[in-house]
């Protein structure tokens, strides 16, 4: 019983870390993308994430793929770990087959997302028509993203049956074509549905957990230091990318932080000097709606840059939060940095806030940090924290 128990777990550490490097890769891949496309064409931001998402895909596939073929050998038992699995199969047919299976794992992975995502929208559309336009709980969110994604997993399970059974002879080096005929021979067209059930059961799950992720934003003027927050935040300096030029962020970007939340960097509200009134209708098309209609939303964090004097778009952005019933603290950064003629951060920050006082009874809660320091680090990672533990306690009631 012990050895059959444990024989599901064969090959669990070589998945698990293929599954963080292969991860890794795509959102490499996916933040390069995005970064040049941004800086070099004119594109739509959704355009930017379609075309990024794709190259993402196929960039991170060059990694994946070997990592996949080593991995499913061992969980079929033809090998003993994934570096014996490595060696016979490079030695039998050289480097090449370490990309068997190559062209299915790209026709998989475009329409599991296609669906995944397609289906929870849909279900979402549904749902708020049924509810009067009463925005999901979190236990929806996790039953939609969980029906989403058993959909996706059950729609490309043949792909997936024909890419492991290329994978696990990838020493013979197998075509597709001929996969495909071995699939059948095993046992006609039911055969491509082989392992269908615990397939949709575990995307299923991991679809739900991603949908059901609660969300922090960081929103601010651009280049008031958004990406070196979230940076410092996480403590990857490489995490979000850190520009001097304004607008450098064009795009919603979700970064799942490791215990199950997510930071969200939204586009900044300043924009660069080539930027015109179409930009800026988009960004309040593109930014705005997600305030309102976005349902993981826990809490938004509205950061002020201490270096300067308080800015009038500042100013509105937190008063439109307010009127919209937005959950927000107000974030000061750079308090380590004084300009030149201008009055100190701490002058800069009582005049905000003095400001604010005039027309409201109550101020948000203030952080004051510099990231290049790391004052006030402590205090805003334990306040997201209380935040993420009262989000729970309502998911429970």
């Amino acid at each position: 019983m012990g050895k059959t128990v444990a024989s599901l777990y064969r090959g669990v550490f070589g998945a698990a870390s293929g599954a963080g490097i292969a991860i890794g890769t795509y959102f490499a891949f996916y933040g390069a993308a995005c970064n040049v496309l941004s800086a070099r064409t004119d594109m739509p931001a959704s355009g930017i994430a379609f075309v990024s998402g794709g190259i993402a895909a196929v960039g991170s596939s060059v990694v994946k793929v070997p990592l996949a073929v080593c991995i499913r050998s061992v969980q079929a038992g033809v090998y003993l770990n994934v570096f014996a699995a490595a060696r016979s199969i490079t030695t039998a047919v050289g480097v090449r087959g370490l990309f068997t299976g190559f062209l299915p794992t790209l026709l998989e992975d475009v329409p599991d997302m296609a669906i995944k995502f397609a289906a929870y929208e849909s279900m979402r559309q549904v749902q708020s028509r049924i509810r009067n336009g009463r925005p999901a709980s979190p236990q929806e969110d996790f039953a939609m993203g969980a029906v989403a994604g058993s959909l996706a997993a059950a729609a490309t399970t043949p792909l997936d049956v024909i890419k492991t059974n290329m994978m696990c002879t990838a020493a013979s080096r197998p075509s597709m074509l001929g996969a495909v005929r071995m699939v059948y021979e095993q046992g006609g067209s039911a055969a491509f549905f082989r392992g269908i059930g615990p397939r949709a059961l575990s995307n299923g799950i991991n679809s739900a957990v991603f949908f059901a992720h609660p969300e922090f934003a960081v929103i601010g003027r651009s280049n008031v230091g958004k990406s070196s927050l979230i940076n410092a935040l996480t403590g990857n300096d490489k995490l979000a990318k850190v520009s001097k030029e304004p607008g450098a962020t064009k795009l919603i970007n979700h970064f799942l932080i490791d215990d199950g939340w997510c930071l969200v960097d939204l586009p900044g509200y300043g924009f660069s000097k080539t930027a015109g009134k179409a930009a800026r209708e988009e960004w309040l098309s593109f930014t705005k709606d997600f305030f309102i209609s976005r349902d993981a939303l826990v809490h938004v964090l509205l950061l002020v840059d201490a270096s300067l004097p308080p800015q009038a778009v500042d100013i509105d952005c937190a008063n439109w939060l307010a009127e919209c019933q937005v959950p927000f603290c107000i974030v000061f950064t750079k308090v380590d940095n004084r300009k030149k003629d201008l009055p100190t951060p701490a002058a800069n920050i009582k005049a905000f806030k003095t400001m604010l006082a005039a027309d409201w009874e109550a101020l948000p809660w203030c952080f004051e940090t510099s990231s290049r320091t790391g004052t006030g680090k402590a205090q805003l990672l334990g306040y997201l924290a209380s935040l993420r533990q009262l989000h729970r306690q309502h998911q429970g009631q």
